[in-house]
């Protein structure tokens, strides 16, 4: 539920002037029924592809975003009492458990020596893009930034050269979306292939997700009443759920016992 609020929510608050209408959302869910038909065989492709529309946008808001930035507007960099870090750290901790996402792949492929420093590389590139990010935010509002969402869409608006090319920083929010729409779709790809799987009727996928995704279409449009409710809700009251699941797991799994694909076994990556 937490994507599928933050990709409505990002969505109404960078390309609507006005309150769009409750069903504007709901053409997500037609591209989300189609991709999920594919089953998770799409989901290498769909990340070659996020991977060269996500790099060349984030940098480019970035240095825009860079000459509104007050680097002093972070200081001082320790001063946040123990009490206020952790209570900021559970809150937050729905939105960086994406650790999760790759459990479903486990047994999907052989695993090869030279994939762990490719993984390594991956995240460790991710939590850069994060923290720069965040740098830059906090950097141009300072204490203004609690109360602006949606930190992308926003930072690069006070570049100098929009009041000459206009609102160019568009183009690069509208192919992040994009990026967004495939990240969204990932656990409803999950979602489909597992039942799919449990029922022993992959034939039968496209109904699945037809099923899924009018049901989810149907649970948000009735979330939007309570939208802030159910947001604190899940990002309080269920942080111990993201935390055991997204890092405690992937732990354990560590002294699982190896397994060697049988020859001949079917291999689905």
């Amino acid at each position: 539920m937490l994507p599928l609020f933050d990709l409505e929510k990002f969505i109404y608050a960078s390309f609507f002037d006005t309150e769009p209408t409750v069903f504007s959302f709901g053409f997500f869910f037609i591209f989300s029924a189609f991709v999920c038909t594919k089953g998770i065989k799409a989901i290498g492709r769909c990340a070659d592809l996020c991977l060269f529309l996500f790099i060349f946008p984030f940098f480019a808001l970035i240095f825009m975003s860079l000459p509104s930035t007050d680097y002093s507007n972070l200081l001082p960099l320790f001063g946040s009492e123990f009490g206020d870090t952790m209570s900021a750290f559970t809150y937050t901790k729905p939105h960086f458990s994406d650790v999760v996402l790759l459990l479903p792949l486990l047994c999907q492929y052989q695993p090869k020596k030279e994939d762990a420093p490719k993984i390594l590389l991956g995240y460790t590139f991710g939590a850069f893009c994060t923290l720069f990010l965040l740098v830059v935010f906090y950097g141009t509002y300072s204490s203004l930034a609690l109360r602006e969402h949606y930190a992308i869409a926003k930072i690069a608006q006070y570049f100098p050269a929009l009041s000459v090319l206009g609102r160019v920083d568009f183009v690069f929010i509208y192919l992040l979306s994009v990026v967004l729409l495939f990240y969204t779709c990932l656990p409803l790809q999950y979602s489909v292939e597992l039942l799919s799987r449990a029922c022993k009727k992959e034939k039968y996928r496209l109904w699945f997700s037809f099923v899924i995704n009018l049901l989810l279409f149907l649970l948000l449009l009735f979330a939007n009443k309570y939208y802030d409710t159910f947001y604190r809700y899940i990002s309080v009251n269920f942080v111990v759920v993201f935390f055991f699941i997204a890092d405690m797991v992937p732990l354990f799994l560590i002294f699982l016992p190896k397994y060697k694909r049988k020859k001949g076994e079917l291999d689905h990556a």
